[in-house]
């Protein structure tokens, strides 16, 4: 089990969200917690990202925000190895 952080940074521009002591909130549009009496709380992240419904090509390469990239690695996604040969 992770633990989350949510702390209000004082300041005008936003909220701290911490995922086991690393900030994550440069990659997210938002989140929603839910607890209910007894149960252990809920916590959805609505990761930044961009949709794409159909793509007219043979190859395409899909490059990631590196804060995208790393919630998403932090949350145990494997990118494929394409991937890691285009890091290089």
């Amino acid at each position: 089990m992770s633990r989350v952080e949510i702390t209000d940074s004082g300041h005008s521009v936003g909220t701290a969200i911490k995922l086991d002591g690393q900030d994550i909130a440069p990659a997210l549009l938002g989140l929603a917690l839910s607890m209910g009496v007894r149960e252990r709380p809920s916590l959805e992240l609505d990761i930044a990202h961009l949709e794409v419904d159909r793509l007219d090509f043979d190859e395409v390469q899909v490059l990631l925000p590196d804060t995208t990239r790393e919630l998403l690695v932090q949350l145990g996604w494997t990118p494929p190895e394409s991937a890691h040969q285009a890091e290089g």
